[in-house]
């Protein structure tokens, strides 16, 4: 996919008492989607903080937010695909991920070739200043098999035939 053959993409994303991190992550998931046909969905669930407001203050009049009272993460996937529609290939990022414009790129390109139906990040920790044990638990974890090969990491993508299957 390039900016000038845009997929009408979509992003769910979850939200639960997340303000200290929406402060980086909206402006970076706005960021990557310049340009693009992309529909976010902000769905706050449950929150007790201010986090709907924080969302709609950062991205404009135009943030799509949805409050659902009740806490629960099914529910709020539930409610963005809902909202969305047939909007395909779609994301689903959670609120404390940094998304970048590459890393968006590679989430969605083999679900826009055909070459896969379902995508996710690899986690990449983020040591720089941390303690040494911070550091040692962020290494062990990274050299687990599961975590190398099999963990859904903060950003999954699917095309129409994979949230098919789900």
């Amino acid at each position: 996919m390039t900016q000038t053959d845009p997929a009408p993409l979509g992003i769910v994303v979850p939200v639960r008492n997340e303000r200290a991190r929406l402060q980086q992550s909206v402006p970076a998931v706005l960021a990557c989607v310049g340009g693009l046909d992309a529909r976010i969905i902000w769905v706050c669930n449950g929150c007790t903080d201010d986090s709907a407001w924080l969302i709609r203050h950062i991205a404009g009049s135009t943030a799509e937010v949805i409050e659902l009272v009740r806490p629960g993460k099914t529910s709020a996937l539930q409610a963005g695909d809902d909202a969305l529609e047939g909007r395909f290939p779609r994301i689903y990022l959670d609120a404390d991920v940094i998304l970048t414009a590459d890393g968006l790129q590679k989430l969605i390109a083999p679900l826009i070739d055909g070459a896969a139906d379902l995508t996710a990040a690899r986690r990449v920790h983020d040591t720089e200043g941390v303690s040494y044990l911070s550091a040692a638990i962020a290494r062990t974890w990274e050299s687990l098999p599961y975590a190398k090969h099999a963990a859904f990491l903060g950003a999954i993508g699917l095309s129409a035939a994979g949230r098919s299957r789900w």
